[in-house]
């Protein structure tokens, strides 16, 4: 997003402020991870994080029966699933802890709730992306990535959650081809920025007068 004209000098668009690699660099890759990411074509990643509601423990179920149901593989990362219903087969591998920009680097598009660390990774890592938006800015989010041709329409969790049917559809257009081309172009965009040095020459420059 650029920045409005109408802000004055005084305010700056630095970037996003990563360092993916230092995150990454100490993870241990569990065999059975390793395994699956080797034993067919690339998954996606879904990605609920660790907050708990009715809402969205029903939004984890009904994106489980979606992806069973269009077949496509995923590793999932959503704590409100039932255990029983955990179980990795060659189309589904359940993940706890997993450094996110390790993870965006193995899989083909994401699913998350669209908060901006999230959001930022992975489209730096060129992932089409589908928020299931739940509260805050990640509403936003989830139509500038539409809007920038980086993914579907976002789906809703607040006053009607989606349907099994709204999301298997999404789902099937997230992996459709159709957004690839333009992920890959915001991820040279975003990799060309430097966040963390922009800020601090704006600091250094203020600070010196």
């Amino acid at each position: 997003m650029p920045p409005d004209p109408s802000w004055g000098d005084h305010i700056h668009v630095t970037g996003y402020w990563y360092h993916p690699e230092e995150a990454a660099q100490n993870y241990m890759e569990p065999k059975e991870l390793a395994d699956f990411l080797a034993s067919g074509e690339k998954p996606i990643f879904v990605a609920f994080g660790k907050a708990e509601s009715p809402e969205l423990a029903k939004l984890q179920v009904l994106t489980l029966e979606a992806l069973k149901r269009i077949g496509i593989r995923a590793i999932v990362q959503a704590f409100q699933i039932p255990e029983k219903e955990r179980i990795n087969t060659d189309k589904l591998f359940f993940i706890d802890a997993v450094p996110y920009p390790y993870i965006f680097e193995k899989v083909r598009a994401v699913v998350h709730h669209g908060g901006n660390t999230t959001n930022g990774m992975g489209l730096r890592a060129g992932l089409p992306t589908l928020v299931i938006a739940l509260a805050l800015d990640q509403y936003f989010y989830g139509r500038m990535d539409h809007r920038i041709g980086c993914g579907p329409e976002p789906l809703y969790i607040r006053k009607k959650l989606c349907s099994t049917e709204e999301i298997a559809d999404a789902l099937k257009e997230l992996v459709s081809g159709r957004y690839d081309a333009r992920a890959r172009e915001v991820s040279q965009k975003i990799r060309e920025e430097n966040g963390v040095v922009t800020a601090a020459d704006v600091i250094e420059n203020y600070v010196r007068g």
